[in-house]
């Protein structure tokens, strides 16, 4: 083994050891037994959201609502039409299950997906996610990878978009 080798290993084990004591801290052992401090009064700001209107296009600020599930609607509505309707409606819709009414919530909400093999899967579910066809598939294998490699995979759900429709199924529907 080479001196230099050995110097080396000796100066970064002792800047480690330099480095590793700056960044620890004393511990507090009297920490459970403070209170803190109430906030000087008159010093609070006190801001009520609940009455904010939601905006409900970006570019028009003249349209808004206080029902923010007015607003999850829309975005539900713009995440389906980019990422669903190009394949799930009108007449010559494709997949499996091949349905043809990703924009229409009511048949979403009544409409069954019958599996080979499996439990009837029914679209959307109000306020259950997780056992919502839709959703389970935007989440996990939408859109299916193609297998012609030379065709592009299409763009699927953001983690942004998934909790629109999230939030749309669980609480406005």
């Amino acid at each position: 083994m080479s001196g230099g080798g050995r110097q080396e290993r000796l100066v970064a084990a002792a800047l480690w050891a330099l480095a590793s004591a700056a960044c620890f801290q004393s511990l507090n052992t009297q920490a459970d037994q403070q209170t803190l401090a109430p906030p000087p009064s008159g010093d609070e700001t006190a801001i009520d959201i609940s009455s904010m209107p939601i905006q409900l296009d970006v570019n028009d600020d003249s349209q808004t609502t206080m029902d923010s599930c007015t607003k999850v609607r829309q975005d539900k509505t713009n995440i389906l039409t980019a990422y669903c309707a190009g394949c799930h409606t009108g007449p010559s819709a494709q997949g499996l299950p091949q349905f043809n009414f990703v924009l229409d919530d009511s048949t979403l909400m009544t409409a069954v997906w019958n599996r080979a093999g499996q439990a009837p899967l029914r679209f959307v579910i109000p306020g259950d996610p997780e056992h919502s066809a839709l959703y389970i598939r935007a989440s996990t294998d939408m859109p299916p990878i193609p297998t012609d490699l030379s065709t592009a995979r299409l763009p699927s759900a953001t983690l942004s978009d998934l909790s629109v429709l999230r939030e749309w199924i669980t609480h406005c529907l």
